[in-house]
């Protein structure tokens, strides 16, 4: 319970506004990361009124090379479940050299 108390008084402390920008600032740049990957479709709509803290995409590549990303993704200690589409969403906890840490990893196999 103080846990969960702590996390109210934390997001009353920021702002729900000021927490909702950050995370949909995320999002666009996961976005844009995703954008200039050739091996990533994007499944949200380009209209970011319309995605607010969570980009879904389509990965290509063969099972092989999706299975070698998930098996790094693992050792980097970037904790994805493994699927050929994702559900990338930001969090307050969210940074960008993680956004950038997981499409180094994807561009190092499936790029």
């Amino acid at each position: 319970i103080k846990g969960a108390v702590a996390g109210v008084e934390f997001l009353k402390a920021l702002g729900p506004e000021h927490v909702y920008q950050r995370l949909h600032h995320l999002a666009r740049y996961t976005y844009q990361a995703a954008r200039k990957r050739p091996y990533a479709t994007l499944l949200s709509p380009a209209d970011d009124r319309l995605y607010g803290s969570l980009i879904c995409l389509d990965l290509a590549g063969s099972d092989e090379q999706l299975a070698t990303l998930w098996k790094r993704c693992q050792e980097e200690k970037i904790w994805l479940l493994s699927g050929r589409r994702l559900r990338l969403s930001s969090h307050i906890h969210t940074r960008r050299a993680d956004i950038d840490a997981f499409f180094a990893l994807a561009d190092g196999v499936l790029g």
